[in-house]
């Protein structure tokens, strides 16, 4: 039975794997001379070491796949700004749809609580950051995610909601603004100096909020896989989205080894008498060395005395009134106070 050989096919943007490729066709091809010819003159080792020490780009998935639209009133700013992040994740709704979970209203608009109980009612999770940087937003729609903004853009009064959907590479930022000037117009762009100077929230005439920012991802994948919270999909080892800010899925299984609990060092019991063998401290010890440990009484108080050491009875005698007055009565004569 014949088997049909599979082959895998070539990574024509990896030069190492063109290579190794080029190498095999060329033996099959019966010119192993090329190939001698070509490995003494170190070609592999010199596309390899120029492949391994090339300048790697960042990472970018893509820029996140707003929906360009505008809002309905003067008043549903965060609503439509809402909807589109809401889109960008896959979700099919409206802005009358989500408005009625929102509630914007008229002269008042909404908050960034209103906006996040929103977004996780249509399944989503948000992450509000203030202050946040362009650095920070840029990370985010690399990985496709939508970042909600509070910014003022025609210098009013009051803030304005919308969505940057891309941070370029020298950090021109693009935003879907619901409510432009332009009305054939729904994205911005602006360069780096200009954005950071119109992104704050004015809450009063003495009170701006600084750089708000409000992420929006998947809380489950289209497949039903809950996201996990440090930035996985449960049974997936590939991060998806940008809370992890250490990269810890993207490590190797060496790097996330956990350090083991050191077993804290014994104390130094100072109290502990070492006594080195063949040289005892004196007689006692060299009689509990010998012998070892007894629990009869200590009998040497008669040697203390005789070196004019003062020892107190450890076993007292019981009281005598007699002898405790007579006692008294030697001494008082013996000092002559009793004379006279």
């Amino acid at each position: 039975m014949l088997t049909e050989k599979v082959v895998t096919p070539m990574n024509k943007y990896n030069p190492p794997e063109v290579l190794a490729t080029l190498f095999h066709a060329l033996g099959a091809a019966g010119l192993d001379e090329t190939i001698i010819r070509l490995k003494a003159l170190k070609v592999p080792q010199i596309v390899n070491d120029a492949w391994q020490t090339r300048p790697k780009l960042a990472t970018r998935l893509a820029a996140a796949d707003v929906k360009f639209i505008r809002q309905s009133s003067q008043y549903s700013c965060v609503a439509a700004s809402v909807t589109s992040a809401l889109k960008a994740c896959g979700k099919d709704v409206t802005e009358e749809e989500v408005n009625k979970v929102l509630c914007a209203a008229p002269m008042a608009g909404a908050s960034w609580e209103q906006a996040l109980a929103t977004i996780q009612y249509f399944g989503c999770r948000g992450t509000l950051v203030v202050p946040a940087t362009l650095k920070m937003v840029k990370q985010w729609t690399d990985k496709g995610h939508p970042v909600l903004i509070a910014w003022n853009p025609e210098g009013r009064p009051w803030s304005h909601a919308s969505v940057v959907f891309d941070v370029t590479d020298n950090l021109d930022v693009k935003v879907m603004d619901p409510n432009c000037p332009d009305p054939e117009q729904t994205v911005r762009v602006l360069d780096k100096v200009t954005f950071y100077s119109k992104w704050m929230e004015k809450i009063c005439d003495s009170l701006l909020v600084r750089r708000p920012a409000l992420m929006v991802e998947r809380e489950v994948t289209p497949d039903g896989r809950q996201v996990i919270a440090g930035g996985r999909i449960r049974g997936y080892t590939k991060d998806v989205c940008m809370l992890d800010d250490f990269n810890y899925w993207s490590q190797p299984k060496e790097a996330k080894k956990r350090p083991q609990p050191v077993a804290p060092p014994k104390k130094d019991d100072s109290r502990t008498v070492h006594v080195e063998k063949g040289k005892p401290r004196d007689e006692v010890f060299r009689q509990m060395i010998e012998t070892g440990k007894s629990d009869a009484a200590h009998k040497n108080r008669e040697r203390d005395l005789a070196k004019g050491h003062s020892r107190k009875e450890k076993h007292k005698k019981p009281w005598d009134a007699k002898e405790a007055a007579s006692r008294i009565a030697d001494a008082y004569i013996g000092k002559g106070l009793l004379n006279g």
